[in-house]
């Protein structure tokens, strides 16, 4: 994950864009202040996202999320305790759950289900809440940045996704 402004606190998953780019890697999405980066090859002209495979399961790897209010101040950093991402590769589909916790926001939860583009990007936007991430071309690991609207603030989050 790269960032473009300073990392709030407790954020020790994104990287400054600018290294991510001299590095070598691409943008594949992005949001707020996150931007999720690739290394890998995007898929060839005529082969299956997925590597053929109908449907995966992800498991969360990594994930990074804090409470802000409507400045973009840190409240809190919020733990992520859990979670889902599943990949339809037959139908374009994508369903994930995160559970989210800290002392001002208390328990929440994140749902979102929506499609997969070809290239592998996939988006979800319902009422106070918004998912925009990305699968890798083998459909291995995916990340995806979120957003969850509510009282104390608004959460925002990067997550890493694997096999």
């Amino acid at each position: 994950w790269g960032r473009n402004a300073n990392a709030l606190a407790g954020d020790t998953l994104s990287r400054p864009s600018g290294d991510l780019l001299a590095e070598g890697a691409r943008p594949s999405v992005g949001i707020f202040s996150y931007t999720l980066f690739t290394t890998a090859a995007p898929l060839a002209p005529g082969a299956v996202l997925g590597a053929g495979e109908s449907s995966v399961s992800l498991r969360l790897a990594n994930g990074y999320a804090g409470l802000v209010d409507i400045y973009g101040q840190s409240i809190e950093t919020v733990a992520i305790t859990g979670g889902s991402l599943n990949l339809d590769f037959a139908r374009s589909l994508f369903s994930t759950t995160l559970n989210l916790s800290g002392t001002r926001l208390g328990q929440e939860s994140l749902v979102a289900d929506g499609t997969v583009s070809r290239s592998g990007q996939f988006y979800s936007t319902n009422g106070n809440q918004l998912v925009a991430g990305a699968v890798t071309p083998d459909g291995k690991q995916a990340g995806y940045l979120f957003e969850k609207r509510g009282t104390p603030g608004v959460v925002r989050g990067i997550t890493l996704w694997g096999r």
